[in-house]
């Protein structure tokens, strides 16, 4: 008997971060990094939901595929929120401006790149949506499209 380890340790960490996420819920903090907090924690949820679910399923689900990059930027750019949050607000540490533009240029392209990737991999046909829209076989249309992982 064989266990999967991928899927059941991100199953693992979405019910972690879920209960995390119903116990900051359930606090009764009014403070705007409890928010900060709530949602970074249902962001990690999501993605560690999506990757088990990705894990464990025998067929793959494409829209997983298509998504996982784009929660992975939500549940990254939460954390970070978070983090700014305590450095710059709550302890009031003040950063060399030229090194708050850097660190936030280079995260801003990063981000954008990733969501462009994202959003250009889901809007490209693979071999096996262009055999399907053209009723052709696979052996025609693998010298029309390179067949990928998901073709």
């Amino acid at each position: 008997m064989s266990i999967e380890v991928t899927g059941l340790s991100y199953l693992t960490c979405a019910a972690a971060y879920l209960v995390a996420a119903f116990l900051l819920g359930l606090s009764r903090a009014r403070h705007r990094f409890k928010g900060l907090l709530l949602g970074a924690s249902l962001a990690t949820a999501l993605r560690a939901g999506a990757i088990a679910l990705a894990a464990l399923t025998s067929t793959p689900i494409g829209i997983l595929d298509d998504l996982t990059p784009l929660l992975e930027q939500a549940r990254t750019l939460a954390w970070l929120t978070a983090i700014a949050y305590v450095l710059f607000v709550a302890y009031g540490k003040r950063p060399d401006p030229g090194t708050l533009a850097i660190l936030g240029g280079a995260t801003g392209a990063a981000t954008v790149f990733i969501i462009a990737v994202a959003i250009w991999r889901a809007s490209t046909p693979t071999a096996a949506a262009i055999a399907f829209a053209l009723a052709l076989p696979m052996s025609m249309v693998s010298t029309i499209a390179p067949v990928t992982a998901a073709g």
